[in-house]
């Protein structure tokens, strides 16, 4: 069960993954859109006011209509944008928050198994049978995992072991 259960979480994980790098990218895209629009609208509005100064008297009022219209469709462009934006932003952030509750879950599983393991082999209720090289605990980042892992491990090397099962299938859940 724990086993489909990682399973589960690591598709979602790498769901999610692929998902945030399409946010990401696209987001990327939204932004040099925007910045050329900008840049486009500020070189419209210099236009707009270079020929209002040259030609003050000699533009019609459809004409500065027509370029005020399209100044107004490039800022109301520029807002429909930066929301988009804005969007995909909080969509990453949903993303990122569920990769990161995803990972924490698969660290947790991993630390009860081991703990299980540990203790199971401690009371001495299963025999176990890991006779190999230590195991660094690569999946959680921490040290007092490792050192607690490694005295157990010293402890079993001691006794007589007869089941590898138990570690060999733990050991494949997480490769």
């Amino acid at each position: 069960e724990l086993k489909i259960n990682l399973d589960e979480i690591e598709k979602k994980l790498e769901k999610n993954f692929l998902d945030n790098r399409k946010f990401s990218i696209n987001n990327n895209e939204l932004k040099n859109t925007i910045t050329r629009y900008v840049s486009h609208n500020k070189k419209l509005q210099e236009n707009i006011n270079q020929l209002k100064k040259k030609y003050s008297q000699s533009l019609t009022v459809s004409q500065i209509n027509e370029i005020t219209s399209k100044t107004k469709f490039y800022q109301e462009e520029n807002v429909r944008l930066s929301s988009e934006i804005i969007t995909l932003k909080e969509n990453y952030e949903k993303i990122k928050r569920n990769f990161t509750d995803s990972e924490n879950e698969k660290n947790n599983i991993f630390k009860q198994i081991h703990e299980l393991n540990n203790s199971l082999i401690k009371n001495k209720s299963i025999p176990t049978y890991l006779d190999k090289d230590i195991i660094k605990n690569e999946y959680i980042e921490s040290k007092i995992s490792n050192d607690v892992e490694d005295k157990n491990l010293s402890k079993l090397k001691k006794t007589p072991q007869k089941d590898e099962e138990l570690d060999d299938k733990i050991n494949n859940i997480f490769k």
